[in-house]
């Protein structure tokens, strides 16, 4: 990519060579630009490094910083001439939702109080007290065991440098290169490995992990896919100029009446089936479900009785 900016900049802009590289090393200090799905920020960032894991390694500051909750490997990083260059709102579809991963705007000057507040709960201790091990024995909260955090250091000169760890790496190529989250193709292998680690550790409740993959994720999907299905017109995967109302008959159930809607459906089995029975997730669903009833007549209500 450095060679094609540079041959850009070159052969189409009459402008000299920036990037000159020849080996991947050489690009170390050179700026990029970060973008997390869906937010239309990028991050100005350095390479400092590279590594073979199928990621983005890069301070827990920066990760809040491009989005929250946003894992290494759902990050792209584009050098910050290409992101300039080969940038235009004229490149961009019509259609809503087209800027959503486009690099709006930048964010170059990082301020630790004005990132997502998540990464605050940072421990940076170098090593636990002994307390947080006796409260764990006592089944304390961990709000409960005094754990020096990354808010503590927050608008002191501390909170740029000096974050501890706990457990040394003498090479960070020997852990995990690639998530099985992103090699597990479909949603439902996703959360059927999700379940089966969950029940297999102890210190990890089942029955939380299930209630918060279906309250955080799957019933605010439902309900946003909705929304946009109401809104949108029916689709035919045929190929017609103008769609004949003779034919419409024969060729109904070819028509796409809303798959986005009705996918976690099949994937809510897979919880309930774990042994993680959660009669409540019913009830929460069935405002959401009637309406999807109405909508997919059959389909949906085989779903139901699946479920229950």
């Amino acid at each position: 990519m450095a060679q094609f900016v540079d041959e850009l900049l070159e052969n189409v802009y009459g402008e000299k060579r920036f990037y000159n590289v020849k080996t991947t090393s050489d690009l170390v200090g050179h700026l990029v630009v970060s973008l997390a799905p869906h937010i239309s920020a990028g991050a100005v960032g350095r390479i400092i490094g590279f590594s073979k894991t199928q990621g983005v390694l890069a301070h827990p500051y920066f990760h809040s910083m491009v989005r929250r909750d946003c894992d290494g490997d759902e990050l792209c990083c584009m050098l910050i001439l290409d992101a300039m260059i080969n940038f235009s709102r004229q490149y961009l579809p019509a259609h809503r939702g087209s800027t959503q991963d486009a690099p709006l705007v930048l964010t170059s000057l990082l301020t630790p109080t004005e990132v997502d507040d998540m990464v605050f709960d940072l421990d940076v201790a170098w090593k636990y007290p002994l307390e947080m091990y006796r409260g764990a024995e006592e089944y304390k909260m961990p709000w409960d065991v005094k754990v020096e955090q990354l808010s503590h250091r927050l608008n002191t000169p501390a909170q740029f440098f000096g974050s501890g760890y706990t457990h040394e790496s003498s090479n960070i190529n020997e852990a995990i290169s690639c998530s099985s989250y992103k090699i597990l193709p479909t949603m439902r292998e996703k959360v059927e490995g999700q379940m089966s680690v969950a029940t297999k550790i102890r210190a990890v409740n089942a029955v939380d992990v299930a209630k918060l993959v279906i309250e955080r994720h799957f019933i605010r999907d439902i309900k946003g896919n909705l929304r946009k299905f109401s809104m949108q017109i029916f689709r035919c995967v045929l190929n017609f100029l103008r769609l004949p109302f003779i034919s419409l008959m024969k060729c109904l159930s070819k028509v796409t009446l809303g798959s986005s809607v009705c996918r976690y459906l099949d994937v809510l089995n897979v919880i309930l089936n774990t042994g993680v029975r959660l009669w409540w997730v019913i009830v929460q669903m069935e405002s959401v479900l009637v309406k999807l009833y109405s909508l997919f007549l059959m389909e949906v209500l085989l779903n139901i009785l699946n479920l229950v």
